[in-house]
C-alpha cells in the first residue's frame, strides 16, 4: 500500500479523539473534508483505471492462449517443437549479422517475437508455465546475488575491461572450450566476419558457422599458403575479438 493511500485512509477515519492527520496543513475541518472528497474521488478513479487495465490484460492473455492452443492442435506437438528450433536458428542468424555490423534491429525484434511465441506454446504443451515463472524468479535472484557479489570488484572490472583483449590466434583447444561463443574469423580468400563456434561429435571437431560464408572446417584451420594472412585459400583463423591490425604479414 502506498503512503498516499495510507494517508487517505487515515483522513477518512479521522477519529476526533486523535489529533488531525493533516493538522500540520492548518486546514479547517470543512476545508479538510472538501480536500478529502477530491482526493478520494481521484484515488477511486485511479483504482478503477488500474482494474480496467488488469481485466484487459487478462482478456488479452486468455485470447493469446486460445491462439497458441489452436496452433498446437492444428499442427501438432512434434511439428511445433521443430518450429522452436527453426525460429531459434533464425534469431541466431540475425544476431550473427548484427555482430558483423549490420543494422538489423527490426529483424532481431521480429525473430525474438517468433521465438517467444513458440516458447509460449511449449509452456502450454508441457503444462509448465508456473514452473517457468518460478525458475525465472530463482534465476533472476541468483543473477542479482552474483551482481551484488561483484559490486566490490567493480573498479577492478572496469579497469580490466578498459584494457584490450589479446588478439593472438586461438588454438583449436581454446576453440573447443568456446562452444556456442562468438569469434572473429578470417580466411585466405580475404573473407572476415563474426562466427559462432560449434563443437561436433565425441572427438570434439571444431567448426565455425556464419549465415553467409557457411561453415569454417577444422581441417583447414591455420593452413599455411600464399593467400591472405599467410594462409592457403581454404585456410582460416579465429580470434576472440576483431584484430586492429593484421596478425600476419
Amino acid at each position: 500500500m502506498s503512503n498516499e493511500i495510507k494517508e487517505l485512509i487515515d483522513r477518512l477515519r479521522c477519529p476526533k479523539i486523535q489529533s488531525c492527520p493533516v493538522d500540520n496543513n492548518k486546514l479547517s475541518c470543512s476545508q479538510c473534508r472538501k480536500s478529502l472528497h477530491n482526493d478520494a474521488a481521484e484515488a477511486l478513479e485511479n483504482l478503477d483505471a488500474q482494474l480496467d487495465a488488469c481485466v484487459a490484460e487478462d482478456i488479452n492473455k486468455t485470447r493469446e492462449n486460445e491462439i497458441l492452443l489452436s496452433a498446437l492442435t492444428k499442427w501438432g506437438a512434434g511439428m511445433q517443437t521443430v518450429m522452436v528450433f527453426e525460429e531459434m536458428a533464425e534469431l541466431q542468424k540475425e544476431l550473427c549479422k548484427s555482430l558483423r555490423g549490420k543494422d538489423n534491429r527490426g529483424y532481431i525484434a521480429e525473430e525474438i517475437a517468433d521465438v517467444r511465441i513458440m516458447l509460449d506454446q511449449m509452456e502450454i504443451l508441457h503444462d509448465c508455465a508456473e514452473d517457468v515463472d518460478t525458475w525465472r524468479k530463482v534465476k533472476l535472484g541468483r543473477l542479482e546475488k552474483r551482481l551484488s557479489a561483484q559490486e566490490g570488484e567493480k573498479d577492478e572490472l572496469l579497469a580490466a575491461s578498459a584494457k584490450p583483449e589479446p588478439t593472438e590466434v586461438l588454438t583449436l583447444d581454446e576453440l573447443r572450450e568456446m562452444d556456442g561463443g562468438p569469434v572473429w574469423c578470417v580466411d585466405g580468400k580475404g573473407n572476415e566476419c563474426w562466427c559462432l563456434v560449434s563443437i561436433w561429435g565425441d572427438d570434439k571437431e571444431v567448426s565455425c558457422i556464419d549465415s553467409e560464408t557457411g561453415e569454417w572446417d577444422e581441417k583447414y584451420y591455420n593452413l599455411p599458403g600464399n593467400g591472405q594472412h599467410g594462409l592457403d585459400i581454404n585456410g582460416w583463423l579465429a580470434y576472440r575479438r576483431k584484430p586492429e591490425e593484421e596478425p600476419h604479414e
